[in-house]
């Protein structure tokens, strides 16, 4: 069995273009026993006024369509973007359908946009990125419905393509805390390799040594692809690391429920 993509976007997200069918069929390929894409919800987003709401009722007709005799078992998953204002809203949406799988990201406050580094020299990088911090901490105490926890490093991303000299563990102990709170609830910390591979592998290592020296054992390793090119891109460098780090297994979901991949 290889163990499937867990963060992928198509056609279906407004910031990809990419065939439902092309994924699915380079899973297949690859030996994948299950498919997913985690299309994305992102409400009254930041600097645009508009939401990104994949139409999710379409996406399983087009699965349904596409999924073969002898192919990957299709799964419907989700990438929540989440916002204390939009608690609501979100949460009618999660109860509309049967995910198998839901992504939990924080990509905008509100009024600035983490992807963006104007945000952060307005305000200050140590602000902005302390404001992040607590907006996912948030998250993460006052929200359940999640089985993974997204790109923890996604606004350092922003601020280290900036600043290389910024040290992401500078902000060690809100992380300690986002990280113990994932692991009181059960949740799983994801390996995001588009972000990873935008940042220093010492960045990768301590975050995973220190998630496991505070008993975590909950990992995924996803690619964010939104391009076929980048579906499983680099896994087998990560999955070396976790197993050096001495995590013995990585996580994917099935209607919620937990599977282990033993490595």
């Amino acid at each position: 069995m290889i163990l499937h993509d867990q963060h992928v976007h198509s056609l279906f997200s407004e910031d990809s273009e990419e065939d439902l069918k092309k994924y699915y069929l380079k899973a297949k390929k690859l030996g994948c026993q299950y498919f997913i894409t985690t299309e994305h919800v992102d409400l009254d987003i930041a600097g645009m006024g508009v939401d990104w709401l994949a139409d999710f009722n379409e996406l399983k007709e087009v699965l349904n369509n596409i999924k073969e005799s002898d192919g990957p078992i299709p799964l419907l998953g989700i990438e929540l973007g989440y916002r204390k204002d939009l608690k609501d809203k979100l949460l009618k949406i999660i109860k509309q359908h049967d995910f198998d799988l839901i992504n939990l990201s924080i990509h905008d406050s509100g009024t600035m946009d983490y992807y963006f580094i104007e945000g952060f020299k307005e305000k200050g990088l140590k602000n902005t990125i302390r404001l992040y911090y607590e907006q996912m901490l948030e998250a993460v105490e006052n929200w359940n419905d999640f089985n993974v926890l997204s790109h923890i490093n996604y606004g350092y991303k922003t601020i280290y393509n900036y600043d290389p000299l910024y040290d992401f563990f500078s902000d060690i102990e809100i992380i300690k805390k986002i990280l113990i709170v994932l692991i009181q609830k059960n949740k799983a910390l994801e390996i995001n390799t588009k972000v990873a591979d935008d940042l220093p592998i010492e960045n990768t290592i301590g975050l995973l040594e220190l998630y496991k020296e505070l008993g975590g054992s909950r990992i995924t390793i996803s690619s964010d692809a939104h391009e076929l090119s980048r579906y499983l891109e680099n896994f087998d460098k990560y999955v070396n690391i976790v197993k050096e780090i001495g995590f013995k297994y990585l996580c994917y979901f099935i209607k919620g429920e937990e599977k282990h991949f033993y490595l």
